[in-house]
């Protein structure tokens, strides 16, 4: 999360340039604070353009204009706050956390799709669609303290988990040609040699172990572990209440704002 003095005060004065319209002969243009205020509430509540008109004395039509507009300019204002580590030292930091936190050691984040309602395309059938009822899917990376490293939105909602992953643009970061994810490192105490992984490789060893043994215990920190990024979108959903709710946007723009969620988080 943003802070620098009050965060409505940053966000202002970091894209006030950008959001601000000229006024006409016409009409007087909303002032880029208003337009600000009206998508942070459209963000923070879900509350319908309609009722957005009757709190702001702003036609629906306008607020359908602004909302992605100024979702667009937080985007492109606060791209560095999300990013992935940039080298090997970088990943194994996080590995570091993950083992220190959840005792689990060799990971590299948590990787988790969730489904977000949209509106569905006009003419799209079921390509959007899935056996949730939903029209889209987000995939996310997580590291051991709720931070959101990475984030593929936009990607059709029928389409399984393990084919989101494999094509998104992580699956050509983490398998292609110009990897900078850690060489294979030796498990603690013995001498073999793993690669570190993402939870989203990782399985449930025995689905009914023992009590007290090695299956079990794995399992436990495995399910453990696994709760960050269950965790991370819980939370980013009590932020952004819209999240809650049947987004009334086409997915360009849907897409627009699930990035800028991750972002100001």
């Amino acid at each position: 999360m943003i802070k620098h003095g009050t965060n409505f005060e940053y966000l202002l004065q970091l894209i006030g340039p950008r959001i601000k319209k000229q006024d006409t002969v016409f009409r007087g243009s909303k002032p880029a604070k208003v337009r600000l205020a009206v998508t942070l509430r459209f963000l923070a509540t879900g509350d319908s353009f309609k009722s957005l008109h009757y709190l702001f004395k702003i036609s629906p039509e306008v607020i359908s204009l602004i909302v992605p507009e100024v979702c667009k300019a937080l985007c492109e204002a606060l791209r560095s706050f999300v990013k992935m580590p940039q080298n090997d030292q970088g990943w194994l930091e996080v590995a570091r956390s993950f083992e220190t936190k959840w005792q689990f050691p060799h990971c590299l984040g948590a990787i988790y799709g969730k489904h977000i309602k949209i509106e569905s395309p006009i003419n799209s059938g079921s390509e959007f669609y899935n056996y949730k009822h939903n029209f889209s899917i987000i995939l996310a990376v997580v590291d051991s303290e709720y931070n959101f490293l990475f984030a593929d939105v936009g990607t059709h909602g029928r389409m399984n988990d393990a084919g989101v992953f494999n094509d998104s643009i992580l699956y050509n970061k983490i398998y292609g040609s110009n990897s900078n994810f850690p060489e294979d490192t030796p498990l603690y105490l013995t001498d073999i040699f793993l690669c570190p992984m993402f939870l989203w490789q990782m399985e449930l060893l025995d689905y009914l172990p023992a009590a007290g043994s090695a299956n079990r215990k794995f399992n436990s920190r495995l399910s453990r572990a696994r709760v960050v990024i269950e965790c991370a979108f819980g939370i980013m959903t009590s932020v952004f209440r819209v999240l809650k709710t049947n987004m009334l946007l086409q997915p360009e723009k849907a897409s627009i704002d699930f990035s800028l969620y991750f972002i100001i988080f």
